[in-house]
């Protein structure tokens, strides 16, 4: 792997893809722009295509103290506060689009989760159409951002922290603790937008939905910033509804707390119909060739996405068009460049990059710095100085070691989520 690595870069290079540093020329840090925060992969289901692998008999979870460490890491090492250093005091200065006005203001749930409606939700939380600026007292400068974020995620929070020195917690203490953690990112990283991803089985009455979203809204908002606290919850065929309720049930109780507490409307996340973008389980055993249509068991029970036969891939874990995400971008000035990078922070305190099952780049609550470094040098971040995708990098991976099975169709059959696992991690699928 460290050989074939090393090939690949090379030849890039030779090929005047990636750029040609001269020798002793300091590359700057990554600032952060958006952070996935894994606090744990304990949860109150499983799902058949969880990435993380999550369930109730998973204990790993990062500590309250480790997850305010990881906070205030996120903020010595914030884009916002490298532009100030570069720049010069300012303010950052983002506008939504109107899309993302109005999925904000709906007042009541959607009927259906369209094709359009699933189109219009990503989009917003890629950040299209978002235009943002830094703004002095002499000047002006326009970003390629939208507002940086923290995601928490992994499991489910409402289940954070399961237990503390090897004791369960109570439901109302698990609420202290989350309802401090968000008061904490709000105080430290005012700008900075808050997603709460959630499978909303928390929501088994009207009652029990308020007690939850009032704990998490309290703290929700900056009064004197722009940043905000959104629920983005998982509404897709895998995800069972709260018990004894529907998923149309569980949703209008969400939405009624949200606005009842000032919230901005629920997002939604929902699997496209005609194929699965993650199967995360499958790292554990992959099998050989494509497989068919498959059928997979709607546990949803909902009309709101009532499709049971999907395409699924067990190898592709990307899509069947190959890899097309941005994983990061940069910012040039006349120094040079400011890399900032989307990271994901592991229960462990480690943090990995990229669809977050792969790699270590050391452990972010000791060591934030060097983890930034580590990650300069990585040869996908390396590949995004100059392009958009990791397309040309995995490509040329595949033309130099014939022993990675490619798999998948389209315009860029090689680069599937299985190419990328083969690349990093030096194994190969089994012919």
């Amino acid at each position: 792997m460290e050989i074939l690595t090393t090939k690949v870069i090379e030849t890039l290079k030779g090929r005047g893809i990636l750029p040609s540093l001269p020798e002793g020329t300091p590359i700057p840090l990554p600032a952060v722009d958006k952070v996935e925060l894994y606090l744990s992969f304990h949860c109150n289901d499983r799902c058949a295509h969880c990435i993380t692998d999550s369930g109730p008999e998973r204990q790993e979870t990062l500590s309250p103290d480790d997850a305010i460490t990881v906070i205030r890491h996120v903020a010595q090492f914030s884009v916002l506060r490298q532009l100030d250093r570069l720049f010069g005091k300012g303010e950052f200065r983002c506008a939504l689009p109107q899309q993302f006005r109005d999925l904000e203001a709906m007042e009541r749930p959607p009927q259906k989760l369209s094709d359009s409606l699933k189109t219009a939700y990503v989009d917003c939380l890629q950040g299209t159409g978002c235009t943002s600026q830094w703004v002095t007292d002499s000047s002006s400068f326009n970003l390629n951002f939208g507002r940086p974020s923290i995601r928490i995620s992994g499991g489910e929070f409402f289940m954070w922290p399961n237990m503390t020195n090897g004791k369960e917690l109570s439901e109302e203490r698990r609420l202290e603790f989350q309802s401090k953690l968000l008061r904490e990112i709000r105080i430290i990283l005012p700008d900075y937008d808050v997603w709460i991803l959630t499978n909303g089985r928390f929501a088994v009455s009207k009652e029990h939905a308020d007690k939850v979203i009032e704990a998490w809204a309290r703290y929700a908002n900056s009064p004197d910033a722009g940043g905000k606290t959104r629920i983005c919850i998982s509404v897709d065929v895998f995800h069972r509804p709260p018990p004894g309720s529907s998923v149309e049930e569980m949703l209008d109780r969400i939405w009624a707390a949200t606005r009842k507490y000032g919230l901005s409307a629920p997002f939604l996340y929902g699997i496209p119909n005609d194929w699965i973008g993650y199967l995360g389980r499958v790292f554990g055993h992959f099998r050989v060739g494509r497989m068919g249509k498959h059928t997979i068991k709607n546990v949803s029970g909902s009309f709101f996405n009532p499709v049971t036969d999907l395409m699924v891939d067990p190898l592709d874990l990307v899509g069947m068009d190959g890899c097309r995400e941005v994983k990061g971008f940069y910012l040039r000035h006349s120094s040079g460049v400011l890399i900032a990078n989307n990271i994901y922070i592991a229960p462990s305190g480690h943090m990995v990059y990229c669809c977050a099952c792969l790699g270590s780049y050391g452990n972010f609550i000791r060591e934030p710095k060097h983890c930034l470094e580590n990650l300069v040098r990585d040869p996908i971040s390396l590949m995004l100085r100059c392009a958009k995708t990791a397309i040309p990098l995995l490509n040329t991976a595949v033309e130099l070691d014939p022993t990675i099975k490619v798999l998948g169709a389209g315009e860029h059959p090689a680069v599937t989520g299985s190419t990328c696992y083969q690349l990093m991690t030096g194994k190969r699928l089994p012919l």
